[in-house]
């Protein structure tokens, strides 16, 4: 059983790589902050799940190294914000650190009230993970033919959002009022789900020797997100018809008027993990993540790039590049 320990007086943090199981151990770090979704949550005062956005955002740049994350730290500057908001913001970012599997190891307040406006905040993220030498990813021997899946996703995760706000201006829309695309639910709540956590699923998986490569969908939405986890000459065809994307998305197309090349180069449409699997071991890969928890969808596969896009998106015949 691994164990982190505190350094007295100190804080830093110390972690027993041996004691968590690791035989050649390289570590990891990965650094983050949360970018426009912060905004959004800042105008609709919901503070809840910022957090744990900020921890996923670590944890999945890990997780597509192979790394299972091990040590989390925060860094959360505010102006003049209330006691009971701040709690919330830090409730958030533990609950992120007990679905990645690891040790919320240390924190630092800044009260910056001459930076930051009345209620507004900053946050930003470093996490140390580890990854066995043999497992780190990308592999080297993507080929032909290799299966690309996909893992769903819980919502926008934190793609987008400056258009997002842009849209809601357009259509005279309020955080607080129900959202049009599920009256029963407030649209600020919808809009501010905090992103999924893949970081055990994924380091699962490459335990059991199943993944080659791996990417959460962030900058760029799906079809960059895609695009940068393949190698020179090769390139993949992804079937948008084999997984539903949550409603959001398709009211985000119809009310801001955008087209599928559009929405796929700014949001994940669903997707919030890619991963490459070798053929063979496919199915064993989508075992392992669905009993995980995940959803999993076969986007599909590894085929030469013939054109200059590497990464097309297929949706009822006509084709949109990259």
């Amino acid at each position: 059983m691994s164990k982190n320990l505190h350094i007295p007086g100190h804080k830093g943090a110390l972690f027993d790589l041996k004691g968590a199981g690791f035989e050649d151990p390289l570590l990891v770090n990965v650094t983050n902050a949360i970018g426009t979704k912060l905004k959004t949550a800042i105008e609709a005062q919901k503070y809840d799940t910022v957090g744990t956005d900020l921890v996923a955002l670590c944890a999945n740049n890990l997780a597509a190294s192979g790394a299972k994350p091990l040590l989390f730290w925060h860094r959360f500057a505010a102006g003049t914000l209330d006691v009971t908001s701040a709690k919330r913001i830090v409730g958030g970012i533990e609950a992120g650190c007990k679905q990645a599997g690891c040790v919320l190891a240390g924190r630092d307040k800044s009260d910056m009230a001459a930076v930051h406006g009345k209620g507004a905040y900053d946050l930003s993220g470093f996490a140390v993970g580890a990854a066995e030498r043999q497992s780190l990813l990308p592999q080297a021997d993507i080929a032909m033919g290799d299966a690309v899946l996909g893992l769903a996703a819980e919502g926008l995760h934190t793609n987008g959002y400056s258009l997002v706000r842009k849209i809601l201006t357009q259509a005279k829309l309020s955080y607080d009022k129900p959202a049009p695309f599920d009256p029963n639910r407030k649209l600020a709540d919808l809009l501010l789900a905090p992103s999924r956590i893949y970081a055990q699923s994924v380091f699962k998986a490459v335990q059991a020797k199943t993944v080659k490569s791996a990417t959460p969908v962030t900058e760029g939405g799906l079809l960059d997100s895609v695009a940068r986890i393949l190698p020179e000459g090769f390139g993949v065809s992804i079937d948008a018809k084999s997984w539903l994307p949550p409603p959001i998305f398709a009211w985000l197309a119809r009310t801001g008027n955008l087209n599928a090349d559009e929405m796929a180069h700014t949001f994940n449409c669903g997707i919030g993990m890619v991963l490459i699997a070798p053929e063979a071991e496919s199915g064993k890969a989508v075992s392992i993540l669905t009993e995980m928890g995940e959803k999993v969808f076969r986007l599909g596969v590894i085929e030469p790039c013939t054109s200059g896009d590497n990464v097309v998106l297929s949706i009822y015949g006509k084709v949109w590049p990259c």
